[in-house]
């Protein structure tokens, strides 16, 4: 089965982001440098300097900000429709700016299908871009796809 171009796993009737072949030429878990430096050059990305926790927060558009954002902090909670957001997907995180615009890109483990298809509803919602790769992960490739969450497109590799 494939969903998001990319060629799925099943395992025990659920299908996951997941390339066994990509994974066995990587060093189990961890992070390669070498892959996001790449990643970051390639789409001319800088860190984010934002003070929201977690940071997928600064995503969130202001009109809709209110029901998950701890009052009168920066703190934005995964409730609700970003229950989908919580620790085991907001995992190896990383937020981005270019041109002004946020990039968010995290990378779970055990990101099955219909947990992404819960996160690109919410978030395209919303207005934004979810896409996802398992050749642009730069964290344990091929167990750990990245997704992205963006203001604007950003072209992954299939």
């Amino acid at each position: 089965m494939q969903y998001a171009g990319i060629e799925l796993r099943e395992v025990n009737g659920k299908y996951y982001f997941e390339d066994l072949d990509l994974a066995s030429t990587h060093d189990k878990k961890g992070p390669n440098e070498a892959l996001r430096d790449k990643f970051v050059a390639r789409h001319e990305l800088k860190i984010s300097k934002s003070r929201k926790d977690p940071s997928w927060g600064a995503l969130i558009p202001p009109e809709h900000a209110a029901p998950y954002r701890e009052k009168y902090t920066n703190s934005y909670a995964p409730i609700g429709a970003l229950e989908c957001m919580a620790w085991h997907t907001h995992d190896h995180a990383s937020l981005f700016t270019r041109a002004g615009l946020y990039i968010y890109t995290t990378q779970p483990y055990d990101l099955h299908l219909e947990k992404y298809k819960t996160l690109e509803s919410v978030w395209r919602s919303w207005g934004l871009f979810v896409d996802i790769s398992i050749k642009d992960a730069w964290w344990y490739p091929g167990r750990t796809p990245l997704l992205v969450i963006a203001q604007e497109p950003i072209e992954l590799e299939k």
